[in-house]
């Protein structure tokens, strides 16, 4: 199944985490460089479990984009609860 998580903070990675060991899962996040570390198999946060997942699975299996339409084409996507930011 194809699986979106929307947000890539302690809430959404973990279940990014979670979900593509047995799922295909795309991981979209609106901060470019925590994009940029989940594709480079960095954690973009403490844990040390989800630290050695990503040194070991498969790139076809998990995936993280930027403000990305191809949740669209998604079996279930799964939404992070995020905080408000400032007004500029």
């Amino acid at each position: 199944m194809k699986i979106a998580v929307a947000g890539t903070g302690y809430v959404g990675l973990s279940i990014a985490t979670l979900l593509s060991q047995n799922h295909e899962v795309t991981a979209v996040d609106i901060v470019p460089e925590k994009v940029e570390k989940i594709n480079k198999r960095i954690s973009p946060i403490q844990d040390e479990y989800i630290e050695k997942y990503l040194k070991d699975i498969d790139k076809r299996k998990m995936c993280c984009y930027y403000k990305c339409m191809a949740i669209s084409t998604s079996a279930l996507i799964i939404g992070e609860p995020c905080k408000k930011r400032k007004e500029e």
